[in-house]
């Protein structure tokens, strides 16, 4: 050290973090004396330079990024990085870029082997951190695992695409020369419509239609699209639902990708569609339990492995969401053909495909019209068989009764959509908690035309609204347990004492802010992670944040799975004493970044005003 003033601080620095706090006074101020003191600019265009030291942050703030790019890990004061390299070379290619200018401490790397073979509970410290910087590498960047990846990384880039200009003829031979089996019409880089094969036999051949009229008069308009940053477990679920074989995929709202049928052929391996395709052979409620008994078990086995965790709330609700369809077409079989188009809406965690093994049901029925009193009472008798067989299969009964066995929530399109007008236009506190359950919803079964009302009512909305405003201040009287002085607050008497709520104290937070940004950019997202790459994409969110709150949710979701394995029901109480060092160090950072997107939130929305 410089002088002993410096020499002074940073012993004082060290003295209450981890790991350092666990050395003697002797062997601190002998680590202090080695320790070398840095002042790193900010550089602006990429990474800093690497060295082998072991680097602990005085003041400012850094990134970790892997080689793909992609956010690991954003480090302050007092968090630590360089552990790769003084450990195995940086094998996995990280990169460190600073935010503001930094003050750091350099630990040399003879220094560091010297702690490492003198203090093992520093050198199990060191070797977990460098291990858990691995896993959250693994959670923002390419998997092993097939269906969580993304489907940039399998869908093809090479787009063949018409103008709403070119006729029938010019786009059969534009997909002959470049022998694909649908061709993009586009304009202005905007997607307007998507042409198949089937559609130049269904629509152009068999009418007769002359080979110059426009493309335009043959395509699907608006047809279904998925965000680039969208895991391929995503792609799987949504083509299987809608029974789609060519699925455009958008960045920004501009078209880069395809991806095909033939594309998800090499990612069956730990399919939920498995398991769906087995419900659909069973007749009978007892068989279908078995199924689904066989299915929890595989699940099961999956919340095992740390890796797959990031999996099972999108496994799961897959697997329900097919449950669900299975109990409505023996519904049917058993109570008759239904009197009406209906559609069954899926509310609250499994229209967001984040279902936990904890989680009950939240649903409801949207009918055409209104009904007499004959067709009501099928609709409730078709309700009631289903909530029921979810019940019967492992997805209880809603303890508030938001069910589709409830009356209240089967209504017709007009009074859906009435009541949607209502809690926007009346956003009292009553309407402002329904809109945190109804406002994330999803048609599992049904025509797509019967929510068209709802998406149109949802983009009445707008930024600077009242009924936005009010939400946003409702959604921010939970806060994170984050103190002042970055301390953990936690529950201090009960049965939960000493411990933290990670849904309602993080995870629910983290929905409530995509929901809003969700709202006020007219996104139809309904998953959170998806739902703030749309908030980033349309800037409501700044890219920093909005990727800190990626790795923030991930982190508390595996969390909370990994407390569900220890025989915790509710699946959400942590006692913070069983997490390492570092994992608590990442459970603040995470806690901090609520804490920032919150503040943003306010006032972005409410003007700074918390009501």
């Amino acid at each position: 050290m410089a002088n002993a003033d410096d020499l002074a601080d940073s012993v004082q620095f060290l003295h209450h973090r981890p790991p350092f706090d666990q050395l003697d006074e002797s062997a601190l101020l002998s680590l202090c004396q080695q320790l070398l003191v840095h002042y790193q600019p900010h550089v602006k265009d990429g990474p800093i330079g690497a060295s082998q030291h072991l680097n602990i942050i005085r003041s400012g703030a850094v990134e970790l990024r892997n080689r793909h790019g992609a956010l690991v890990d954003r480090l302050h004061e007092g968090d630590i990085f360089g552990i790769s390299s003084v450990l195995d070379q940086n094998t996995h290619g990280l990169t460190v870029h600073t935010l503001e200018d930094c003050l750091l401490y350099h630990i040399p790397k003879s220094v560091f082997d010297h702690i490492m073979s003198q203090h093992t509970v520093l050198a199990e410290f060191f070797r977990s951190l460098a291990d858990r910087r691995q896993n959250l590498h693994a959670l923002e960047s390419a998997t092993s695992h097939p269906l969580l990846q993304t489907v940039d990384h399998w869908m093809s880039r090479t787009l063949i695409t018409a103008g709403p200009q070119h006729s029938i003829q010019q786009a059969a031979v534009l997909m002959t020369e470049a022998r694909v089996s649908s061709i993009l019409v586009v304009d202005k880089g905007q997607l307007l419509g998507i042409v198949t094969d089937r559609d130049l036999r269904s629509r152009a051949l068999v009418p007769g239609l002359d080979i110059h009229t426009s493309i335009t008069d043959i395509m699907t308009r608006t047809p279904t699209t998925l965000h680039s940053g969208a895991t391929l477990l995503d792609a799987q679920w949504l083509m299987s639902e809608r029974q789609l074989h060519h699925l455009p995929i958008l960045k920004r709202g501009a078209p880069v990708g395809m991806l095909t049928v033939s594309d998800l052929m090499h990612a069956q391996e730990d399919s939920p569609l498995f398991f769906i395709q087995r419900l659909s052979r069973e007749s009978t409620l007892d068989g279908i339990q078995k199924q689904m008994s066989g299915a929890q078990q595989w699940l099961d086995r999956l919340r095992q492995q740390d890796s797959a965790l990031p999996l099972l709330g999108q496994l799961y609700t897959t697997v329900m969401d097919g449950l669900t369809r299975r109990l409505l077409q023996l519904g049917e079989k058993k109570l008759g053909p239904p009197p009406m188009a209906y559609g069954w809406l899926a509310f609250g965690s499994q229209a967001r495909r984040e279902m936990t093994l904890e989680s009950d049901q939240d649903n409801g029925l949207i009918l055409a019209r209104e009904p007499h009193e004959r067709e009501a009472q099928y609709f409730a008798d078709l309700a009631t068989w289903v909530c029921d067989g979810l019940n019967a299969c492992g997805l209880r009964h809603c303890p508030g009764n938001v069910m589709a066995s409830n009356p209240e929530w089967r209504l017709s399109v007009d009074q859906w959509s009435a009541q949607f007008a209502h809690w926007i236009d009346t956003p009292t506190q009553e309407a402002l908690l329904f809109s945190t359950i109804f406002f994330d919803w999803r048609l599992i079964a049904g025509p797509d035309h019967l929510q068209s009302g709802l998406r149109e009512r949802m983009q009445t909305i707008q930024p600077n609204s009242r009924f936005l405003a009010m939400m946003t201040q409702s959604a921010l009287r939970q806060s994170p347990p984050i103190g002042f002085f970055r301390s953990l607050l936690l529950t201090h008497s009960g049965e939960h004492k000493n411990k933290l709520d990670l849904k309602h104290e993080g995870i629910a937070l983290i929905n409530d802010l995509a929901r809003l940004h969700a709202l006020a950019v007219h996104s139809e997202e309904n998953n959170t992670l998806n739902r703030l790459m749309a908030a980033e994409d349309h800037q409501s969110l700044s890219s920093g944040l909005a990727q800190d709150l990626r790795l923030a949710w991930r982190l508390l979701t595996r969390l909370r799975q990994r407390v569900g394995n220890t025989g915790d029901h509710s699946g959400h109480w942590l006692n913070p004493d069983q997490l390492s060092p570092n994992e608590r160090q990442q459970l603040k950072a995470a806690f901090r970044t609520i804490k920032d997107a919150q503040a943003a939130a306010l006032q972005k929305f409410a003007g700074g005003f918390a009501g």
